[in-house]
């Protein structure tokens, strides 16, 4: 039996009970297998088996020759959580998450094991780039969002990359674009609703010079909506020269948002 699953889009804020607009809730402690503690919707065929006290293993019993595989149809946080890996394993606070470094990733994935992993795949091994091993994993790697491939920046490589969060079938590249940026314009709007909340602890003069810090950030992440809404209109060949502009915002704004977090901690 195929899986049949409604993907929608996380952010990184899975505090208890929240949800999307339309989408699932965003539990921090569902086990990976119960479906039904976060998405509203049958995502499963009736007819397949229960899958609420299963885990990975148990799946890919029936899954194993599945083409394209199981875990490159899932998104990453749903196969961390089948593993066994908990959103506190990789999140400080599940319940209010914020940025995971790149150690967290290696303490499970040691580097020689995921250059071993894919030595195969051609034209060339993805994880020995002539960047060297200092990459970050979020650069094509995203539990929460569609991954990305990041060397077809330059390079034209069909890399198979696990997490593709397709949501009503096939997608144009505009409309997956869309999609994925909407997500982080959502994960960058929550960061900065947290750091709001922790501002209210500064002494008077810093909380003033904190707030003006956070609205002026609350405008650049309206104004990223509104370029993405007019991203949406424009025509299949003309959106692609609004997306470099796009993407250099979202990352400069990430930045920003980060180095306000750590004035913070």
């Amino acid at each position: 039996l195929f899986i049949l699953i409604a993907l929608a889009f996380f952010i990184g804020n899975m505090g208890a009970g929240r949800a999307l607009d339309n989408g699932p809730k965003l539990l921090a402690t569902a086990p990976g297998g119960d479906c039904a503690a976060c998405h509203d919707q049958e995502v499963l065929f009736e007819e397949h088996p229960p899958t609420a006290e299963m885990g990975l293993d148990q799946c890919l019993e029936c899954h194993a020759g599945d083409e394209p595989r199981l875990e490159n149809r899932l998104p990453l946080s749903h196969t961390h959580l089948l593993a066994g890996i908990s959103c506190g394993d990789c999140h400080e606070d599940p319940d209010s998450p914020m940025f995971v470094e790149k150690e967290t990733c290696m303490a499970c994935h040691a580097r020689q094991d995921i250059l071993q992993a894919t030595k195969e795949t051609k034209p060339v091994n993805p994880h020995d780039s002539h960047y060297g091993p200092d990459l970050g994993c979020d650069l094509c790697h995203l539990v929460h969002r569609p991954s990305e491939n990041f060397c077809n920046q330059c390079h034209e490589y069909d890399f198979v990359i696990p997490s593709p969060i397709i949501k009503g079938g096939t997608m144009s590249e505009k409309e997956l674009y869309q999609q994925k940026m909407q997500a982080k314009l959502d994960e960058l709007k929550a960061d900065v609703d947290k750091l709001r909340a922790r501002a209210r602890g500064a002494e008077a003069d810093a909380k003033i010079k904190a707030h003006e810090q956070i609205d002026e950030l609350e405008k650049r992440i309206e104004k990223g909506k509104t370029k993405l809404d007019e991203l949406g209109k424009a025509s299949q060949d003309a959106w692609t020269s609004l997306k470099k502009g796009i993407d250099e915002a979202v990352t400069s704004l990430g930045t920003a948002i980060k180095d306000a977090y750590n004035k913070f901690k």
